[in-house]
């Protein structure tokens, strides 16, 4: 029994440490970017406030475009790109990054960075609904 409470002592610190991330992107990117609908649940059920695109169905043209449509006068567009964290998320996370900052959008590395670290055991973002349910819901004011 005590071991089964540790792990769900650390799986609420997880969350925790999410959503408070969470609450930093709001305050500092323009958009995120991820694969699929599962994947942008997950980010509205953790708060996430700001736009987000869905990758799987879209082009790197429509996608640019999509965040250039967010641009504020003499300011640079600000995004974190959530693929998996399996290969092919890894590759898919490479090429979007690599047009996007040919095309003058700045890619903010430090949150997947920061989710990767957090969340160590998972390979798909739309794993993280494991840690997300009501009984774990944690208010960050």
């Amino acid at each position: 029994m005590r071991c089964l409470r540790k792990n769900i002592l650390i799986k609420e610190e997880k969350l925790f440490y999410i959503k408070k991330m969470v609450i930093d992107m709001n305050n500092n990117i323009d958009a995120i970017i991820v694969e699929g609908r599962h994947d942008e649940d997950v980010f509205l059920s953790l708060g996430f406030q700001k736009k987000i695109i869905k990758c799987s169905s879209k082009d790197l043209e429509t996608i640019k475009d999509e965040l250039k449509n967010l641009k504020r006068r003499n300011e640079k567009i600000k995004v974190a790109i959530f693929t998996d964290f399996d290969e092919k998320g890894k590759e898919l996370n490479k090429k979007i990054k690599e047009y996007l900052q040919k095309n003058g959008i700045i890619i903010e590395n430090f949150y997947r960075s920061k989710m990767k670290e957090i969340a160590i055991d998972i390979r798909e973002i739309e794993d993280l609904n494991r840690m997300i349910s009501k009984d774990n819901f944690i208010v960050i004011l």
